[in-house]
């Protein structure tokens, strides 16, 4: 039966243009919310963040960021800044939509889009904005993560 519905999807967008209903478990669509993500989850980031015109400097980090199924985030990060290693607790909130795509938002740092698994447990992260002159706009940054969940507890507290 799984088979059978996959060969019909690929067949409605490849024929008639028609996106695929994407399912949990093949039995009723995705339904998320905020309360999809919830919990303590590590995070590895990765990628490319434009230092010029058309120059870029690698940027890693690694992480805890702590969901707390309401829209808020803590996240506490390790990473290279100034050639030193330094860790860092920042504050954002999110928002999930029913199709379990969202986006997370950083005042005076950056928007991330977020596509979470059905069940909570991993997202995909790509950011997509960064803060300037009192305003989010387009990022030409090249930088992605993957968060997977550790812990249904609250780890990662706010600073203060």
């Amino acid at each position: 039966m799984r088979a059978k519905n996959l060969v019909l999807s690929v067949l409605a967008v490849s024929v008639l243009g028609l996106p695929p209903v994407v399912m949990a478990d093949d039995k009723r669509p995705l339904r998320c919310s905020n309360k999809t993500l919830k919990g303590t989850y590590q995070l590895s980031v990765s990628g490319w963040v434009a230092t010029g015109a058309d120059t870029f400097s690698p940027e890693a980090y690694a992480g805890f960021i702590s969901y707390d199924g309401l829209g808020n985030i803590v996240l506490k990060k390790t990473y290279l800044h100034e050639g030193a290693w330094d860790t860092s607790i920042s504050t954002g909130f999110y928002s999930i939509g029913s199709d379990c795509v969202g986006v997370a938002t950083y005042p005076g740092a950056g928007q991330f889009s977020y596509f979470v698994a059905p069940d909570g447990e991993s997202a995909s992260v790509v950011k997509i904005s960064n803060y300037a002159g009192g305003e989010f706009v387009p990022s030409p940054d090249q930088v992605g993560a993957t968060v997977h969940r550790i812990s249904k507890k609250i780890i990662a507290q706010p600073p203060g």
